[in-house]
């Protein structure tokens, strides 16, 4: 806001006026003081050389390109046979053979094991009968005749289909008012035939007057009648605890073998081999025993084999058959293998080897780096699409308006993609 100012009245004219009256007003004048001019200087003068500046760092110093490159790939997949020798000594890929080396263990294992055949044991009560013949002739009895004695001697009681009776041996005749002791066997087997003392009739003469005139007696208790189940001894049994010794000695043995085979080396469940050397066992089948004893030797081998080597065979193999200057994707690499034969004499162990990989060209990094340094977008996407080794290709380029590769080979990164 503009001030105000008075001027002061000059010293000639203030004596002039002194005494007299003023008749007209003092003049004012308006004085405006205004504020300094800005100094408003372009700025685009200032910034425009900044951002040249920057690029040019940016291109000397942060520019660089990443390209991507598919190489030309194929995958191969083959079956081939393979030896393991313990005849050589060093790998032979052209004859396909690597060395082996053969581990063996001995063992001697032994064992108790329960009968589980069964076997029924049936025999019959025997004993001596004196027969009385009171009767005025004499009395014939053929063999096969059968004596009564009463139920109550049976004990357990007889179930059905068991009767109390005994039969003679031999044809005998008693002579009238005398007695014959005639040796009886029972009708059925059990131990409740093992009777005491008893008397006994004959079912044959009822009916007739000779029934109550002809009777027997024993002198004393029956013996030998038995029925029971048994154990015995069968060829499963055997065969089973052999095979269970067996088992438990190849168990021992894998453990043994595993101890002594290196860490390099390898070998497959296949190609270990048992051998049972000797059987050494308390009885033979039938034999009526609740329990036996079983012994075995045995001797247990494996072929083992480097697994480089292995590695190395299959690796070759998938070369042989892939394009000259091909690499293996590492990634993809399969090696299987199983037994196809084993010669026991020699020992040579044949494999069937199926291996499979990709396989892609190789790319000179060095040669393409330099080819590709300078060239623009278009050029090295021309460039990269010219090489027969290479399937497919994508360029990055930083910063964003880069527009050429640069000159400095190690600003250009070359990434291998094999997926």
């Amino acid at each position: 806001m503009a001030k105000r100012i008075v001027d002061i009245t000059p010293p000639a004219f203030a004596k002039a006026s002194a005494g007299k009256p003023i008749n007209k007003k003092a003049e004012v004048k308006k004085t405006e003081i205004r504020p300094p001019r800005d100094f408003n200087f372009p700025k685009k003068i200032l910034i425009a050389p900044f951002l040249i500046g920057l690029g040019v760092v940016a291109y000397f110093t942060l520019s660089k390109a990443e390209i991507n490159i598919w190489p030309k790939a194929e995958n191969i997949a083959l079956e081939e046979k393979l030896i393991v020798s313990k005849a050589v000594k060093t790998p032979d890929f052209r004859k396909k053979i690597i060395p082996g080396t053969l581990f063996e263990a001995e063992k001697t294992i032994s064992g108790e094991f329960i009968s589980s055949g069964k076997k029924l044991i049936e025999q019959k009560a025997e004993g001596i009968i004196r027969i009385y013949n009171n009767y005025k002739s004499n009395q014939v009895l053929v063999a096969n005749t059968r004596l009564q004695a009463p139920l109550e001697k049976f004990i357990p009681s007889l179930t059905k289909g068991e009767m109390p009776l005994f039969k003679t041996v031999v044809k005998v005749t008693i002579p009238s008012k005398g007695y014959a002791d005639v040796k009886v066997i029972a009708d059925s087997s059990g131990e409740k035939y093992n009777i005491k003392l008893s008397k006994f009739s004959i079912p044959g003469l009822a009916g007739t007057a000779q029934y109550t005139q002809i009777y027997g007696e024993s002198l004393q208790e029956f013996t030998g009648g038995e029925k029971k189940e048994i154990s015995q001894v069968s060829k499963d049994d055997l065969d089973n605890a052999q095979n269970q010794l067996k088992e438990q000695g190849i168990a021992q043995n894998k453990t043994e073998l595993s101890a002594k085979i290196p860490p390099q080396s390898e070998f497959l469940e296949d190609s270990f081999k048992t051998e049972i050397l000797a059987n050494i066992f308390s009885v033979k089948v039938g034999a009526e025993v609740d329990k036996f004893n079983y012994q075995i030797k045995m001797k247990s081998e494996v072929m083992t084999f480097n697994k480089e080597d292995m590695a190395n065979f299959a690796r070759e193999l998938i070369l042989s058959k892939a394009v000259e200057g091909r690499k293996i994707n590492e990634a993809s690499f399969k090696n299987n293998y199983s037994i196809f034969s084993f010669n026991s004499n020699s020992k040579d162990l044949t494999l069937s080897v199926d291996p499979e990989a990709q396989v892609y060209s190789d790319i000179n990094e060095i040669s393409l780096k330099e080819g590709l340094a300078g060239l623009s977008l278009m050029e090295a996407k021309l460039f990269l699409g010219n090489q027969p080794q290479i399937e497919k290709s994508q360029i990055k380029l930083w910063p964003f308006w880069q527009t050429k590769i640069p000159k400095n080979a190690e600003k250009i990164k070359l990434q291998l993609r094999l997926d």
